[in-house]
């Protein structure tokens, strides 16, 4: 026989079988119970086990839920920094973030003095643009 051939054959074998349980005996409705007895996958699992495999799966679900799911104690997963912005930015000792300037490496002939000499050092960021930089550097101290 084919596999449809016999899917078929066992849900009609299944489908011609009297109900042997009520819904007190097994502790499942009597809906439930003709649909296990009526399946052709569940027609060559004995009825007990699979009463059981289904109390089993209850049991872990109550566990679950009264445990707290998903689990409340796990250690979150460490946040990774964006490698670029860690080379990039540092902070103050007031807290803000420092950056250095930009236009300053090369091509100096064809730029002002006054524009290199402004160009000196550091310069912090302003308050928007440093709210996104800490988004990549979540262990940034300060």
């Amino acid at each position: 026989m084919e596999g449809g051939a016999a899917a078929k054959a066992a849900a009609a074998n299944a489908a011609a079988m009297p109900i042997p349980f009520s819904s007190t005996g097994s502790g499942l409705p009597e809906i439930l119970m003709q649909f296990i007895l009526a399946s052709p996958f569940l027609a060559f699992t004995p009825l007990d086990r699979y009463i059981a495999r289904l109390n089993r799966a209850r049991s872990r679900d109550a566990r679950m839920f009264w445990r707290g799911w998903p689990d409340t104690d796990a250690e979150m997963p460490k946040l990774k920094s964006k490698s670029g912005a860690k080379k990039r930015f540092g902070r103050t000792a007031t807290g803000k973030i420092k950056r250095n300037w930009g236009h300053k490496r090369h091509r100096l002939i064809s730029k002002s003095t006054q524009g290199k000499r402004l160009r000196r050092g550091t310069t912090t960021l302003e308050k928007g643009d440093a709210k996104l930089v800490l988004t990549y550097l979540p262990y940034l101290r300060g």
